[in-house]
C-alpha cells in the first residue's frame, strides 16, 4: 500500500492490515525540497509578502512555492516597476535577492518535473523510482559543481543531495522497486547505479520463472505428436523420434536462464518514440508476450506497483461533504448478501 508518511498511517498499514508500505514518493519529495527551502526561508517569505499584497492564497506545498518563483522571475521588470508605487511597507529587493530566485527555479526545476511526471495515473510510475532519484542526484551534483551560485543556493543544493540520500539511500536494495525497473523494457539493468543489486534481481527473476516453467510443465504428456502414433515405420513417427532424441529438454532453471538472457540482450525500449511521443512498457510487453510468455507473467504479476498516492489524494478532495454522507449511509444500510446471488 501507498500511503503519505504520517506515523499514524503506517502503522496502521503494517501493524493492523500487515501490509507492505510504501511512503508516497511524491510526499517524500515533498519533504526534502521543503527541509531544504528552510535555508532560504526568510528570502521566499519577502516574495510571499509581495505577492499577498495582490493576491492571498494558500502555499502549502513545495512546488507552489516554486511556481510563485518562478512566475516572480518572469515578470521581474513589472514587479520592480509595481513596487516603486505601491505601499512602501513592502520588502526591498535587492539585486542579489533576484539573482537568488532565479538560481532557485533553476535548482528545483527537476524536482518540479519528476514530482509532476511520478503523479500520473494513467502509466507505471514504480518501475521510476530507482531511476528518477539517480537521475535527481545527479541533477544536484551538476549543480554542486557550478560555479556561478550563491552562496545560499548551494547550501540549498547541498542539503537537497543530502536529503535524497537520507530519505531514499536503499531505494535499489528494495526487492519490489528492483524488480519493476529490472522488468521495465526502458531500464532493466541499466535503471541500477549499484550492479550488485542489478545482479540479486536478475537471479530472482530467474527463480520466478524457472518455478512458473516448471509449474506448467508436465512430464508424463507425451513431447511428441505424430500423425500414425501406432505405427513406428512410418516417416513421421520415424521424424518425431529424431527430433525428440535430438532436442535436449532442459531443465526449468536453465530454459529460465535463456529467457531471461534474451530479455536483457534485446534493445532498450526508448524513452520516446521517433514522433516524441512518450514510449509505453505495457503496449511492449503486449507484443512481446509470446517472445517471453513467462517473464510476461512476472510482469504481470508483480509490476503494477504505483509510486505516489497523489491520484487518490485527487479524488478525495474532490469529495463533498454530501457525497461523503451518502457514501457512508449506503455502506452502513446495504445488507452484506444483497448480490450473493449475482
Amino acid at each position: 500500500m501507498i500511503t503519505d508518511n504520517a506515523s499514524n498511517v503506517v502503522k496502521a498499514v503494517k501493524e493492523e492490515l500487515k501490509w507492505k508500505h510504501f511512503g508516497c514518493y511524491a510526499h517524500s519529495l515533498n519533504l526534502v525540497v521543503e527541509d531544504a527551502l528552510k535555508l532560504v526561508q526568510p528570502r521566499i517569505d519577502k516574495v510571499k509578502r509581495i505577492v499577498m499584497h495582490v493576491k492571498k492564497s494558500n502555499l502549502s506545498r513545495w512546488n507552489s512555492t516554486y511556481y510563485m518563483l518562478k512566475r516572480f522571475v518572469e515578470l521581474e521588470e513589472a514587479v520592480r516597476f509595481i513596487l516603486g508605487f505601491v505601499d512602501r511597507s513592502l520588502p526591498c529587493l535587492s539585486p542579489e535577492d533576484w539573482t537568488l530566485y532565479n538560481q532557485l527555479c533553476q535548482i528545483l526545476r527537476p524536482f518540479e518535473e519528476i514530482t509532476n511526471s511520478m503523479s500520473g495515473e494513467k502509466y507505471i510510475t514504480g518501475s521510476s523510482v530507482i531511476i528518477v532519484t539517480r537521475c535527481l542526484k545527479e541533477a544536484c551534483q551538476k549543480n554542486i559543481e557550478r560555479t556561478d551560485l550563491l552562496p545560499e543556493a548551494s547550501d540549498t543544493v547541498h542539503l537537497l543531495k543530502a536529503g535524497l540520500k537520507d530519505r531514499f539511500n536503499m531505494i535499489e536494495q528494495s526487492g519490489t522497486f528492483a524488480l519493476t525497473t529490472f522488468m521495465d523494457p526502458r531500464f532493466k539493468m541499466q535503471g541500477f547505479s549499484d550492479q550488485n543489486e542489478a545482479t540479486k534481481t536478475r537471479e530472482r527473476v530467474r527463480k520466478l520463472v524457472a518455478a512458473l516453467i516448471a509449474q506448467n510443465e508436465n512430464p508424463a504428456a507425451p513431447t511428441t505428436v505424430s500423425e500414425d502414433t501406432g505405427d513406428d515405420l512410418s516417416p513421421w513417427s520415424i521424424f518425431d523420434q529424431m527430433v525428440a532424441k535430438s532436442s535436449a529438454p532442459g531443465t526449468p532453471l536453465s530454459k529460465a536462464i535463456k529467457e531471461v538472457d534474451m530479455y536483457l540482450s534485446d534493445e532498450l525500449l526508448p524513452r520516446k518514440d521517433p514522433a516524441g511521443k512518450l514510449s509505453c512498457p505495457l503496449e511492449w510487453w503486449k507484443k512481446h508476450q509470446y517472445v517471453y510468455p513467462n517473464l510476461k507473467k512476472v510482469f504481470v504479476a508483480h509490476c503494477n506497483i504505483v509510486a505516489t498516492s497523489v491520484p487518490c489524494e485527487r479524488m478525495r478532495t474532490r469529495l463533498t461533504t454530501g457525497k461523503v454522507e451518502q457514501i457512508m449511509f449506503l455502506n452502513v444500510n446495504t445488507p452484506q448478501d444483497r448480490f450473493k446471488g449475482f
